[in-house]
């Protein structure tokens, strides 16, 4: 998928769809990310509550809590409390 993917037509070119058609791809990552860390927790391999940081440590979080963030968090859509 290119940088002009896009998941549905513009409304002003309806019409036949083609090979270079662009559609916007909004949040498909989040599904794909889903099923790999559910497939990597059920072998094994990932631990939901293990932060993200062990597994990618030059990863550099841009929000502070990012040290904490675990796949669980990411796959509920949340962020882990901050710190007092």
């Amino acid at each position: 998928m290119g940088e002009r993917t896009r998941v549905w037509p513009k409304r002003e070119r309806r019409g036949a769809i083609a090979a270079e058609t662009l559609f916007p791809a909004a949040s498909l990552g989040k599904p794909v990310f889903a099923y790999a860390a559910l497939r990597l927790a059920e072998q094994g391999q990932l631990d939901l509550d293990r932060p993200l940081k062990s597994y990618v440590p030059d990863h550099a979080p841009a929000d502070v809590r990012g040290d904490r963030v675990t796949a669980r968090h990411v796959l509920s859509l949340m962020l882990p409390p901050k710190s007092r």
